[in-house]
């Protein structure tokens, strides 16, 4: 989490993710870093993030991370369809909540569409009518 007063890069898809993580992740690392985000987003609708392209926050401690860069191909399409679904656009700066409940219609109306060949998919199907 960024101090208070700083902005938290955030890849557009990851809206998604947080409104259903639950816990589950690659490893222990990327679990408790991703809990850590949770948690500190939850509880501070107000604080801001910024809608980046490429590796975010909740990146660092994910094993696809090469670089800068994910080794799969999947996230730069599941981030390209949040912004087009949600109006939004790289660098886009917006507080978590009112990121929050634009994905939240997105994850009621289009997880499938978005999110459909993501590994995580069922996890977030089962929680669809929760978010």
């Amino acid at each position: 989490m960024p101090e208070k007063g700083q902005v938290l890069p955030l890849r557009p898809h990851h809206g998604l993710c947080i409104l259903s993580f639950e816990g589950h992740g690659y490893d222990e690392d990327f679990t408790a870093h991703m809990q850590d985000v949770v948690q500190g987003l939850r509880g501070d609708s107000e604080t801001e993030v910024r809608l980046t392209k490429g590796c975010d926050d909740l990146c660092a401690h994910c094993p696809n991370r090469k670089g800068d860069d994910c080794s799969s191909k999947k996230p730069p399409v599941f981030d390209e369809k949040v912004l087009e679904k949600a109006g939004l656009s790289y660098g886009q700066v917006l507080t978590w909540g009112e990121l929050s409940q634009k994905t939240k219609v997105l994850f009621r109306e289009s997880l499938q569409q978005i999110c459909g060949t993501c590994e995580w998919y069922p996890i977030c199907d089962r929680k669809r009518e929760e978010v």
